[in-house]
Order: structure tokens, then sequence, then C-alpha cells
């Protein structure tokens, strides 16, 4: 692609009134450790270089003339639905949705994972953060509820989840893993237990379970762990676990086209 941007989609996600990625870390301008398309301006980096990398991710999707909505991700399962593109309200959730063509709405990662959802006969897009929290507190479900607020029926919702860091390169302690559990026992089969005693959450497909109860048109899951591919993906628990202090993030992107 140009400017050596690249992105993920999926062939199962796709349709013509909407633009979206899955962006790597390549393509921008930011400079080491938060090489190259970091789009976190609370990561360490250059603000201005944030600032160009965002602008170069939305240039790719042909999303530039719309407003960007990025929240104040907090690791929550709240949901807040965008009406106007000069709404200054507060944007400390995980989680977004609008009918608004005006818009585009995006998700910072590095590990947790970001998801798309669409419904092309309401028109509206939502996407969320999800990381163990959001997945324990089911962010998922909140979005759709959101949704059918205004709107949708879970019939017609489509959703996607882009990558994250899987089942191999997630450890996870004894409490949580209990945690889990109580909130529903189905939960243990996404759990492993290690020889250590811990567990390793399959988070991917634990959200997509948890997708799949909602009675969705379609679930897709894109199949790509975020630690173990340094070169494409920033990743927290990798660059904590090489004492590294500072690593950028990964910037997803939905808008209507």
């Amino acid at each position: 692609m140009r400017n050596k941007i690249l992105y993920l989609k999926s062939k199962k996600f796709s349709y013509s009134k909407i633009s979206y990625g899955f962006f790597y870390r390549i393509g921008g301008v930011s400079k080491a450790p938060f090489d190259s398309l970091n789009c976190s301006k609370l990561s360490g980096d250059n603000k201005n270089n944030v600032k160009k990398n965002i602008s170069i991710a939305m240039n790719s999707l042909n999303l530039n003339k719309k407003k960007l909505i990025i929240g104040k991700q907090i690791h929550s399962n709240k949901v807040k639905e965008i009406r106007k593109s000069t709404s200054k309200e507060d944007l400390i959730a995980d989680g977004f949705i609008t009918k608004n063509k005006e818009i585009c709405l995006g998700i910072l990662t590095a590990d947790c994972a970001p998801i798309f959802f669409y419904d092309p006969d309401k028109c509206v897009i939502g996407v969320a953060h999800a990381g163990w929290k959001g997945c324990l507190s089911n962010i998922c479900k909140n979005i759709v509820k959101s949704m059918v607020k205004i709107g949708s029926t879970p019939k017609n919702i489509k959703a996607i989840i882009g990558p994250c860091i899987k089942v191999r390169n997630y450890e996870i302690d004894n409490m949580l893993y209990l945690r889990f559990v109580k909130k529903d026992k189905k939960y243990k089969k996404f759990f492993k237990k290690t020889r250590g005693g811990k567990y390793k959450l399959d988070l991917a497909q634990l959200l997509k379970n948890q997708l799949n109860d909602l009675n969705l048109s379609s679930v897709v899951l894109i199949n790509e762990d975020t630690y173990s591919k340094e070169s494409k993906y920033f990743s927290h628990r990798r660059s904590s676990h090489f004492n590294q202090n500072k690593t950028g993030r990964m910037i997803n992107l939905i808008g209507f086209s």
C-alpha cells in the first residue's frame, strides 16, 4: 500500500458502506521505541509525530475528512453513543457507537482486542477495547445493548475481533482465573493451567464466545498474535517482559465510506 502503510481486513467482514482497518505498527514517522506508526498521545512519544501517524492512517482508509473519536480507555465496559461530530462530551469509555456518517471511531491497542461492530440495515457502527477487564465485564454485551437502543437488532449486527495477545503468551494468576469462573462456569474452557499453577487465558476465543452468545449475524476473528510478532505489532506485555519502559499503540479505525 502507499507509504508502506499496512493494515488487516477480512473478506468475511467486507461492506461497501464502511471503511476499516486494524493497523500494524509499520509506516509511520515515530522513532524507537515507538517506531513507527505509534498513535498514542499518552505513550511519551513526540505529539507531532503521533498526530502525523494518525493522519497517515486515516488517509490510507480515505477517512481523513471524518471527525475521529478515540476515547480515554480505562479498561471498563462503559459505552457511549456519539451523535455529533462537534460533541465535546466526556469521552472516558472503552466502547463507542454512532450513526453519524461524519464520524470515524478509533481504538488504540497493544495486546488488548479491538472489536468492530456494524449494522448495515440501520447504518450503525461500533468499537470496543477489550482486555481481560473488558472481557470479564462483557463490554461486547453493552455495545450490542447500546446499538439496540438506537434501532439495531442483534440478528443484523456483524462483529470482527482484531489482532490481540494469544493464549500461549497470556499468563494470568489463579485469582483472576477464579473471578472468571465465578462469573460464568463455562468460561473455564478458555483457560489452560500451567505447570507453575497459573493459567493462560484465551482472550480472543472467550470474546468470540461472548459475541456468539449475543446471537449476532456473524462473528469474525482475525487470528494474529500481537505479542509474538514484534516487527508487526506493539505489545505492552512483551515490553514489560523485556524491561522496556515504553512502547507504542496500534490504531484501529472504522468509519462510513
